[in-house]
């Protein structure tokens, strides 16, 4: 990756990590129960530890190990959850899949599909692990002709954003042999409406 794509991708996972850890720091001063003051410490802690790991991911190179995908989905959601309390997120394990991946760079790309569904107007999402891939389904408005466009271009369709999460997530999907997709949801998916990412293993 091209030295100047790379510095403004991490500068945007880095700051979106930041402001997590923020409001983290917010919530533990509002609080007066130890065991809750506790439980955000922990939580800004193992934040920062996956922030690590993924920025020497991206400088180094990949650390990758194999790993059963629904398994690290309930790992990954274990990480976030706490991020998006009033945000339903399910999983679905239709396969045992097997995958050769970097831990940080999924969770980086797992965080950003799940922010972005979060910020599109939907309160649930469901994941489900396929023979074929990954699928990311959410509830919200689903996305116009001009804004699917927008997204094959790695163009952002908000109007402060800079197109570097999908850049991300593109990025992910390369490194680990996947292809990342995307399409509205039609009326026989979980979901009528809303819209779908997933990391499919076919071409």
């Amino acid at each position: 990756m091209p030295e100047k794509k790379l510095a403004k991708q991490l500068a945007h996972d880095v700051l979106n990590a930041l402001t997590v850890l923020q409001a983290k720091q917010e919530a533990i001063l509002k609080k007066e129960d130890l065991s809750a003051i506790y439980e955000i410490a922990l939580s800004s802690i193992v934040k920062i530890k996956n922030l690590i790991a993924y920025c020497k991911s991206q400088l180094d190179g990949p650390n990758k190990s194999s790993f059963n995908i629904g398994d690290l989905l309930q790992k990954t959601l274990k990480d976030i959850q706490s991020e998006y309390s009033d945000f339903n997120i399910k999983i679905q394990n239709h396969y045992d899949l097997i995958l050769e991946i970097d831990y940080s760079e999924f969770l980086n790309a797992v965080e950003n599909i799940i922010k972005n569904a979060y910020e599109s107007s939907a309160n649930e999402i469901t994941i489900s692990v396929e023979k074929n891939g990954i699928f990311f389904t959410d509830n919200g408005t689903g996305m116009t002709k001009e804004n699917l466009q927008h997204i094959k271009n790695f163009q952002s369709t908000k109007r402060e954003g800079h197109g570097i999460g999908l850049l991300s997530i593109a990025h992910f999907c390369r490194n680990n042999g996947l292809t990342m997709k995307f399409k509205n949801n039609k009326a026989t998916d979980i979901y009528p409406k809303g819209f779908c990412v997933y990391f499919s293993l076919e071409e």
